[in-house]
This record gives C-alpha cells, sequence and structure tokens, in this order.
C-alpha cells in the first residue's frame, strides 16, 4: 500500500476512536472533521472513474453543513448554560444519511469505489452513532429517524438498477436498526455493526473483482459458481432470512429494544420485507441466468471464500452474549 493510502487509514481509524472515547464535546467534534478531511484521500486515490473531484464535492458539502450545525449548537448551549439541542440530533443524522436527510448517500455511492465505498457504508457510521448514544435527550427525533429510513430505505431499493445505489439504500433501511439499538445499548450497536460489515464484505469484494453497474451486468458475466454462492449467501444475511447473520442482529436488537414502540416495530418489519423481495429477485435472477458450467472455485481461492462465510456460523454466538 502507498504511505500517503496508509497514513490517511490510520489517521482515519484515529479520529473514529477520539470521537468514541472522548467525553468533551470539542474533542468530539474535532475527531468528527478529522474523520471526514481523511475520508477524502480515500475517494481520490481508490477511485477508478474521473469523477473523484465530484464525489468528494458530494460528501464535503453536507458533511461541512451538518458540523457547522453542530459547532452552532454548542455555542449556544455554552452561552445559555444549556445541553445541546436537537439540532446536533439533526446533523449527527445527516451526517449518517438517515432519511430524509439522506439525499447526498446515494449520488456518493453510485460514483464511488468499492473500498471506500465500505468504509463509508461501516467505519464511517462508528462515530455519529456513538455520540447519538451519548445524546439521550431527543430519543423521540431519533424514533422519528427509525421510521423514515426503515420505509424509505426499503420501497427505494425496489426499483434500483444500479448495484451501488442499491447498496446505498440498503444501508438507510439496516441504518434505521442501527439507530434503533443506539437508543438501548452502545454494545448492541458495536455488535450490529460489525456483523453488518461481516456480511457486507464478501460481496464488496465479489463486487470489487469486475466493472459491472447495474444487474444486468453483473448477471451476463461468467462469474465462477463460488463467487455465486458467496453473493448469494451475502444478498440472503443482509435481507434478514434465518439462520444467517441478518437475522440474528436484527433479533438482537429487538431483544434490546426497553419497550414495546408499534410504530418502529411496524415500520422494521416492514422494511425486512421490501429489502427481502428486491434481494430475492437478484437471487433469482442469479439462478436462472445460472446456464453456464465454470468451475466452483474462484480468482479469491476456496479457503478465503470460507473464511469470508465463517461469520454467518459464528453469529448466533456472538448475538447470544448481549
Amino acid at each position: 500500500m502507498h504511505p500517503y493510502k496508509l497514513a490517511s487509514a490510520l489517521i482515519l481509524m484515529a479520529s473514529t476512536m477520539v470521537t468514541i472515547s472522548s467525553a468533551n464535546m470539542m474533542t468530539m467534534w474535532l475527531g468528527l472533521e478529522l474523520n471526514m478531511l481523511m475520508f477524502l484521500p480515500l475517494i481520490h486515490h481508490f477511485n477508478s472513474t474521473t469523477l473523484e473531484t465530484e464525489t468528494a464535492i458530494k460528501y464535503m458539502i453536507p458533511q461541512l453543513t451538518a458540523s457547522s450545525a453542530i459547532m452552532v449548537d454548542m455555542m449556544i448551549s455554552t452561552a445559555t448554560n444549556t445541553t445541546l439541542t436537537t439540532l446536533t440530533t439533526l446533523a449527527l443524522l445527516m451526517k449518517l444519511g438517515a432519511s430524509p436527510l439522506h439525499l447526498w448517500f446515494p449520488m456518493v455511492m453510485s460514483t464511488i469505489n468499492m473500498t471506500p465505498a465500505f468504509v463509508l457504508l461501516t467505519w464511517q457510521k462508528l462515530a455519529p452513532l456513538s455520540m447519538l448514544t451519548m445524546n439521550t435527550h431527543n430519543t423521540s427525533t431519533v424514533k422519528v429517524f427509525i421510521v423514515t429510513s426503515a420505509i424509505f430505505g426499503g420501497i427505494m431499493g425496489l426499483n434500483q438498477t444500479n448495484l451501488r445505489t442499491l447498496l446505498a439504500f440498503s444501508s438507510i433501511s439496516h441504518l434505521a436498526w442501527m439507530l434503533t439499538a443506539s437508543t438501548n445499548s452502545i454494545q448492541a450497536t458495536l455488535t450490529y455493526i460489525t456483523l453488518y460489515a461481516s456480511t457486507l464484505l464478501p460481496m464488496m469484494l465479489v463486487l470489487n473483482t469486475t466493472t459491472s453497474i447495474t444487474h444486468k451486468q453483473t448477471l451476463s458475466q461468467h462469474t465462477p459458481q463460488g463467487t455465486k454462492t458467496i453473493l448469494v449467501t451475502s444478498l440472503l444475511s443482509l435481507a434478514g432470512l434465518p439462520p444467517l447473520a441478518g437475522f440474528w442482529m436484527k433479533l438482537m436488537t429487538l431483544l434490546t429494544m426497553t419497550k414495546t414502540d408499534s410504530v418502529i416495530l411496524l415500520s422494521l418489519t416492514m422494511s425486512t420485507s421490501l429489502s427481502l423481495f428486491y434481494y430475492m429477485t437478484l437471487i433469482f435472477s442469479i439462478f436462472l441466468n445460472n446456464t453456464n458450467h465454470e468451475k466452483w472455485t474462484s480468482q479469491m481461492g476456496l479457503p478465503t471464500l470460507l473464511l469470508l462465510l465463517l461469520p454467518q456460523a459464528l453469529s448466533p454466538l456472538i448475538t447470544l452474549t448481549i
């Protein structure tokens, strides 16, 4: 790896750790800013298209807007000697890409490379979610965004043919589950993100080896059977089908809810059903277009494929310890 890439990745991880471990709001804000600045080089160095500048601007403008809102809220709370208001919560939800403050998220995902896309879908959510978990004064606002993200993420994924955009709306749907976990337990939130990342990683590795963008392009390629197996397993896990990891992390979130909220439960269930529908559409297309008789092993190797499937087997043990 290039030293510049390595330095950016290390500072990116360190800034997130600073935000999570700090008890001072200003230090958290500085960690968020450093985290945003270090993600921009990843977009530039890993992007294989000529849109890296446009993609970086689309990512930077809403992030700067949210950071400015947090700074304004800190100044107001300091001057009036009060706690942080709903403005900080809205800013953090914008950084996460929660609906209806999500408009920047699908645009960035549609033009980004799979390596920074994986970071954006997983690691970049840690710092804002940890701050939301610490800020328990605006739980009602977060619940509204849980419902809107769950419903909107499920509905908008139905008519998508761009795989990157589909993953963006799928992430918005999963963000509703992460926000639900964040209102109850930071440990459940971290466990959900870990299982979500381990489920998403095999799919990202598969899609990173191809230049395909749409469903049709992916299905028309002569993909080895092992790679298709990994892709199908990841899709079923993201859909929350038992007994895969996606089911256990959603069950864990429901069990950690302190009280039953019928509106949230209905929206999360509807989101899962819609996600299962468009994931099953992809899976049926993979099986129906499986006319080639390629060898089972892929270019990643059989041991690597088995290692990537390991989280699916370990997820019940992880969730039962929460």
